[in-house]
Order: C-alpha cells, then structure tokens, then sequence
C-alpha cells in the first residue's frame, strides 16, 4: 500500500491517477471531505482523513503502508519542519521506500521555497531509508490561473521578464515518473530533475498559444508588486507572499531552465512539449 500525502492539489491527483493506471493500491491522505471525493476519483483506493501538520493523524494513516510518497503545499513556511518529522515517523515505522516530491534547483537558498525541500532531501538522505528524490520544474498546468485572460484578452501576464527560459513540464508526464518511483525499485537511491522537452521564454510560449488558438496571444511582464498588492488584498499569508515575491525576482533576473533528458529516460517516451499541451489543455477549457 502506497500512502500519498497532499493528495487532493493538482499535482496529487494527477500522481494518484497514474499510480491507480499502474494498478498501485493508494492510500490518499486528505484533510477535507472535498479532497477525499478529488483522490477517489482519481482512483485511490482508500482515504485516510487527517492533516499530515499533525503526527498523530500522519501516524494514523501510515498505519500499513509499505511506501510513502510526500507531497507538500507550495510555499508554506512549515515545509522543512514537517518533512523532516514526516521522514522520522516513516522511518520508525519501517516504510521500505519513501518518494519526496521536490522541486527544480532545490540549491538555491536565496529562495526559501527551494532551500526547506532541500532540507528535507538531506533528511531523507541520512534516514537510511530507499529513497527516490523528483525535481519537477514548473508546470505547464499553471496556465490555467492565466488562462482567462489569455481567451479574453490575448495577453499571457506574469510577475517576471518574458524573455526568460523557463523549463516547463507537463504534470501527466510528472505523474508517470511518480508512479514509475513507486511500482518498482529501479529508481530508488537516485535523484531526478523531472524538466520538460524545451526551456521557452513566455513570448515563446505566447507565440505557441498564438498559434493553437488561430488568435494573437502576447505575453507580459508585470511589476512585482502588483501581485504582491493583489495576494495582500485576497488575505494571502505574508509568508506566501514573500516567497512568491523572491521566485518572481530569481526568475525575472535568471530564469529557471531545466532538462528533461532524464525524465524522458524514466518513462521510455517523448515528453509532452508545450504545443502538445496548449493543444489538449485547449480543448479541455473549450477555447
């Protein structure tokens, strides 16, 4: 039985799903009776109800379980604290394999988003625990808060230069690799940069979207502080803010290109590129 914690986001579902395709039985931990409906239908197969922040109900649903694979919220301060009691717990228990969801350039500790999973890594790496590390670069799913007005107004808006290469990976092809990690050893005892086929600039991926929408689509660089104002006036955490604030300057100065050779090699298949999703997350949204 393979537990899988902040199983009820995007990327916790998407994971499930191609973990149940692979016929792995999943126990999905899930705060909410929303999230529990989300994991079920992606075909887990049991629910363990109950916040990973909390021991008591990580214990609870870890009661069973052979592998672990560990998800945590974006941006939230806690992260390296409850990993790292997350990896004890696991490995007072006997889990025989624990997969950490990193993230892309877990080095730089200018951004503390990447620094605590990196904290968590060398956790993971003294435990004396099979481990599997996946460093997934930045989704292509994360459109879907732009999308609305890329179909109404044609402009692709971020808080960063559109002329830096970012490496963009699409989340299915994340999931296989997850589930790859958890139906089989062959990857256990490594660390994988999960990048997509191309690093692309936003003016690049504008110029896709242009492309797959038969209309013109621009991409736009905005101040840093217009999103700081807008996460203030939705009760955002100043902590959240923060640190989206550092990933947006780290990536108007650099940019965040990645690889993908690996992955590639974990899946046994072509990446998706980024028309390839444009084209399907297109018509998904009915545009």
């Amino acid at each position: 039985m393979i537990l899988v914690t902040g199983a009820s986001g995007a990327t916790g579902v998407h994971v499930i799903r191609q973990m149940a395709r692979r016929g792995a039985e999943v126990r999905a931990l899930s705060h909410s009776q929303a999230g529990a409906d989300r994991v079920r239908a992606a075909g887990a197969r049991e629910v363990a109800m109950g916040d990973m922040r909390v021991a008591n109900d990580f214990a609870r649903a870890l009661a069973g379980i052979d592998i672990v694979y560990h998800i945590y919220p974006a941006l939230q301060e806690d992260e390296d604290s409850v990993g790292i009691r997350i990896v004890e717990q696991a490995r007072r228990a006997g889990v025989r394999r624990f997969v950490f969801h990193s993230v892309i350039r877990p080095q730089i500790e200018a951004m503390p988003y990447h620094w605590k999973k990196m904290r968590v890594e060398e956790a993971l790496f003294a435990s004396g625990m099979p481990y599997v590390v996946l460093q997934p670069s930045m989704y292509m799913q994360n459109i879907r808060g732009e999308w609305p007005a890329i179909v109404k107004d044609g402009v692709y808006a971020r808080y960063f230069s559109p002329h830096r290469k970012m490496n963009v990976v699409d989340l299915d092809d994340v999931g296989e690799a997850a589930a790859i990690a958890v139906t089989g050893d062959r990857l256990d005892n490594g660390v994988f940069e999960l990048g997509g086929p191309d690093s692309l600039t936003h003016a690049e991926m504008a110029g896709i979207l242009t492309r797959v929408l038969g209309r013109p689509v621009r991409a736009e660089g905005r101040p840093v502080e217009d999103g700081i104002a807008a996460m203030k006036a939705r009760g955002v955490p100043a902590y959240t803010i923060d640190n989206f604030a550092v990933l947006s300057r780290v990536a108007d100065a650099l940019g965040v290109p990645g690889n993908g050779v690996v992955h590639s090699a974990i899946i046994g298949r072509p990446l998706a590129r980024f028309e390839d999703f444009a084209r399907k997350f297109a018509k998904e949204m009915g545009a």
